[in-house]
This record gives C-alpha cells, sequence and structure tokens, in this order.
C-alpha cells in the first residue's frame, strides 16, 4: 500500500510539471534555421504579447530588444526567454523604456525565422508639466533651464516623433530648435525620459523687448551660475558692477556663465556681504534693457 501511495505521489508530480508554462531566460537556443518551420504571428494586447500556434511545436524562443536609446546608442544586451505557452507578459520588464519583441518555432534543433518585430514602450506618466513660452520674434533657441533634467530618450509632438536634428544638449540644458518652433503654433510635446514621460507646454507670444528667461535671483551653490536671455535678435553688451571683469564671466549667444571663483572670493573678502549684485545691459534694434542678478549667500546649516 504505502509503494501505491509513493508511485501515485510520483505521478501526481510528474502530470503537474507537464501542464505548466515554461518561462526562462536564457541565451539564444543553439540551433539551425528551417525556413518551412511557420513563422508565429505576433500581437499586443495590454500587458501580454500573444502569437499564433504552430503545429507540431511545443517550444518558442522570444528575443525581447531594448530599443530605448540615448545618443544613438543601445542601452541593454538582447534577452531571450523559452515559452513553452504562446504569450508573454511584459510586467517584469523595466519601466521607462521601448522595447522590440520577435519570436520564433522551435521544433527539435531547428528554428523557423523570427516574426515580424512588435514594438511597444513601458513609459510611465511622470505627472510632471513643465510649462515655457517661445518669443516668434525671437532669433535664439529655446532653453529648458530646468534645476534636474533626467536623461532624455526622444520627443513626441502629437503623437509623432520629433527629429532628433531639432533639439539638443548643452551646458546640462535642452534646447529646441528656434526654427522647428516657428513652424508650429501652440503645442504640447511629450519628454520620453528616464524619470517618466513630461508633458512640455510651448506657448507663443511676440516681443521685441530683450529680456532675461532665468530667475534673476539665485542661491550660491559653488558652482558657475549660468543666466538665459531671450535677446530678440540683439545681445548682450556690457556686464558689470562688483568689480566683475571679463575673465569672470563667459557670453555665448544668449548665455551668461558667472565663475563660482569669483563670487566665492567677494563672499571670502567680506564675510558679512549677503549678496553679490550684477548688471547686464541688453539691446536689440531700438531697446535698450538693463536689468540685475542677485546672488545670495548661502550659509551651512548644521
Amino acid at each position: 500500500m504505502k509503494k501505491i501511495m509513493i508511485l501515485l505521489m510520483f505521478l501526481s508530480m510528474f502530470l503537474i510539471g507537464c501542464g505548466q508554462t515554461t518561462t526562462e531566460m536564457t541565451t539564444t537556443i543553439d540551433t539551425f534555421i528551417n525556413t518551412e518551420i511557420t513563422v508565429p504571428v505576433i500581437s499586443f494586447e495590454e500587458e501580454e504579447v500573444f502569437w499564433t500556434a504552430v503545429e507540431g511545436v511545443s517550444l518558442y524562443e522570444v528575443r525581447v530588444k531594448d530599443v530605448t536609446t540615448t545618443n544613438n546608442e543601445l542601452l541593454l544586451e538582447d534577452d531571450y526567454y523559452q515559452i513553452s505557452d504562446t504569450s508573454f507578459f511584459i510586467t517584469d520588464l523595466e519601466t521607462n523604456r521601448l522595447y522590440e519583441i520577435t519570436v520564433r518555432s522551435v521544433i527539435g534543433e531547428e528554428h523557423s525565422e523570427w516574426s515580424n518585430a512588435l514594438t511597444f514602450d513601458k513609459f510611465v506618466d511622470s505627472e510632471l508639466t513643465w510649462s515655457y513660452s517661445f518669443n516668434r520674434n525671437s532669433t535664439d533657441d529655446l532653453v529648458l533651464f530646468e534645476n534636474l533634467m533626467p536623461e532624455l530618450y526622444f520627443i513626441e509632438e502629437d503623437g509623432n516623433r520629433v527629429s532628433s536634428e531639432n533639439y539638443y544638449f548643452e551646458y546640462d540644458l535642452l534646447f529646441i530648435d528656434n526654427q522647428y518652433l516657428q513652424g508650429l503654433t501652440s503645442t504640447i510635446f511629450s519628454l520620453y525620459t528616464d524619470y517618466g514621460i513630461i508633458s512640455l507646454e510651448v506657448t507663443y507670444h511676440s516681443s521685441s523687448r530683450p529680456s532675461i528667461l532665468s530667475n534673476n535671483t539665485i542661491d550660491f551653490e559653488n558652482r558657475d551660475m549660468l543666466f538665459v536671455f531671450d535677446l530678440c535678435g540683439g545681445e548682450i553688451v556690457e556686464v558689470s558692477n562688483a568689480d566683475i571683469s571679463a575673465s569672470d564671466y563667459d557670453v555665448t549667444g544668449n548665455i551668461l556663465i558667472i565663475n563660482a571663483d569669483f563670487i566665492q572670493g567677494l563672499f571670502d573678502a567680506n564675510p558679512e556681504r549677503e549678496t553679490v549684485i550684477i548688471s547686464y545691459q541688453l539691446t536689440a534694434t531700438d531697446e535698450i534693457v538693463i536689468g540685475y542678478i542677485f546672488i545670495n549667500r548661502v550659509y551651512d546649516l548644521e
């Protein structure tokens, strides 16, 4: 009787094992291509990828390629899965990535060709919205001067991928091309980043008066400080006050960078000084604008 019970338990375990779906990440199967083996037809719905069952096939190989790019370089190697079922859940794949999945049938030591690629994304909504106004009279590119810029993979406008030729990074800031924006009206961009999808709302206005776009009052954090201007086709003609000299700052187009060493030296020379005030002068056609930048000392809180 005891032997019969053990035999029944073994048989039950065997039957349960046969009914389970095998999903195992592995390296690609070392098999040979056979063009006569039917290629599965792949589809996607919600969080699951499906493909048509192929007669005589008990194993399928799924290739998951991370096609998210940064600087046009693939981030990860391909992953391979051996699956006995005809579906694959994507819930375990890393979020904020763009994937491409293909499937092929495997019979013994032979396999079919890969199916057509199915591309889908796992980006989540960051619930962040950035709002900017673009001056149609400006000749400068739009600058997104956010304190923390996530790693950007690509941009969409109205569901269409924006060419990477229309935006670029400089000084760790995102610039969007002026001529590209001139061809649009008020619009919403979707920025696909490692933080998720960020909504960028760009509205339009027209002004011939140059102005500063960055916050003109900042706390000194012992690093170079960058200020962005809308020059309306004009220029930054003068930076003065606080004994600042040409070696203490740099002007490139509509960007002003003030050296950290210069500001730190002023605070060190006068421990009671709370603020450094820098003045600037902008010109554009008949417009002359004089403004001020306030750089505040920050005390260590211990």
